[in-house]
């Protein structure tokens, strides 16, 4: 299917409720607006045949373009895999959590102290 059905089937399962996941190509234009999308988003860069990663130019930095493209293309997704690197979903979410944790209990902090600083200066 194209990318203008994938949006349309994303859109109906968000008005439907559910949470959108979507996993794709970092170096396909159309799928940027398919991440945009989703509710979360994991982009991949490909591995490339032997052939064409011997012809891969860099430039004076060292970075290869396919992953400068990936780059650019990731910024609209959450999370950006490249091939030689392994991600473990399971600890992510783990550390996820951890992470909402501690912002959900920082943000209880800053409204208890906001209200007892509010009430003090009412009171005095």
């Amino acid at each position: 299917c194209d990318h203008f059905s994938c949006q349309r089937m994303i859109e109906i399962m968000q008005d439907y409720g559910e949470v959108v996941l979507v996993v794709g190509s970092s170096l396909n234009y159309f799928n940027c607006s398919i991440f945009g999308q989703a509710n979360c988003s994991v982009t991949i860069e490909p591995q490339h045949p032997a052939l064409c990663s011997k012809k891969i130019f860099q430039n004076d930095n060292g970075l290869k373009s396919s992953v400068i493209a990936t780059l650019l293309m990731g910024l609209c997704c959450d999370i950006v895999v490249f091939p030689n690197q392994t991600l473990d979903l399971i600890s992510l979410i783990s550390f996820c959590r951890h992470q909402l944790g501690t912002f959900r209990s920082s943000f209880l902090f800053f409204i208890f102290s906001s209200t007892a600083l509010a009430l003090q200066q009412t009171l005095a």
